[in-house]
């Protein structure tokens, strides 16, 4: 079964600048999306931070992302699978409250504020959003007793690069996610990989110095039974097309 994933999209970052939005808006309408329709992908998996802001949003930049992204993929008959990240939630004790709630009146789209177990033609996955302040032990637990050996989150884990050259000091051990095979995570926009934990990384550029799109955009998943095998195809916009099996 074939899933894509992209994490870190941040709608509205660089204080809503129109620039940024029709930059990434371009990319996500006239690339990613023709490229899950070509591959045959019903599903796509958000990794956390859709928006940029806590707080709110602006009216303008929810409206052209509704009609560039969230609209063409309800179209397409795409499922958006959306674990909730720091930024889309706007308390830092719970995941309650969270700025996916504006998009509820998409029947495409499912948000996980709480840890779920996504299961789907025998295959199964455990999906852990951010884990708010005070509930780590509680998050913890759940993720050791997960009844899947898959993991998608959006973790922050010390020792992974946050950005390039700049490790993180702070966050959960790595050991939290040891019982997992395959764990892919949103959160630092920064690709990596180290052990079972892949950061995916944001799908483009933030800033002005590096307004562009990484090398690897889409990650398509098979999950192939009986053998609960992964493989994760990278495809990126030089026309790279290469696959890393990554199950033993």
């Amino acid at each position: 079964m074939k899933v894509g994933i992209i994490a870190d999209q941040h709608i509205g970052v660089r204080n809503d600048s129109q620039f940024f939005s029709q930059f990434c808006i371009e990319y996500l309408r006239d690339d990613f999306i023709p490229r899950m329709k070509q591959n045959g992908i019903q599903h796509v998996f958000h990794l956390g931070d859709v928006f940029d802001r806590r707080k709110y949003i602006n009216f303008k930049t929810l409206s052209d992302w509704r009609q560039n992204f969230f609209d063409i993929l309800c179209e397409n008959k795409i499922t958006l699978h959306v674990i909730v990240g720091n930024h889309d939630v706007y308390y830092k004790n719970t995941n309650d409250v969270n700025s996916m709630q504006l998009l509820d009146s998409y029947p495409n789209i499912f948000v996980y504020d709480k840890p779920h177990l996504w299961e789907n033609d025998g295959y199964k996955v455990f999906l852990c959003p951010w884990i708010p302040s005070g509930q780590e032990q509680q998050f913890i637990k759940e993720l050791d007793q997960a009844r899947s050996d898959i993991c998608f989150g959006h973790f922050e884990l010390m020792g992974f690069d946050m950005f390039k050259g700049h490790q993180s000091t702070h966050g959960l051990s790595e050991e939290v996610l040891k019982k997992f095979r395959i764990v892919l995570s949103g959160h630092y926009h920064h690709r990596s990989t180290k052990s079972n934990i892949t950061y995916v990384g944001s799908p483009y550029g933030m800033t002005c110095l590096i307004l562009e799109i990484l090398e690897v955009i889409i990650f398509s998943i098979s999950m192939i039974a009986p053998c609960n095998s992964l493989r994760i195809q990278k495809v990126c916009l030089s026309n790279l097309n290469m696959t890393m099996n990554i199950c033993q």
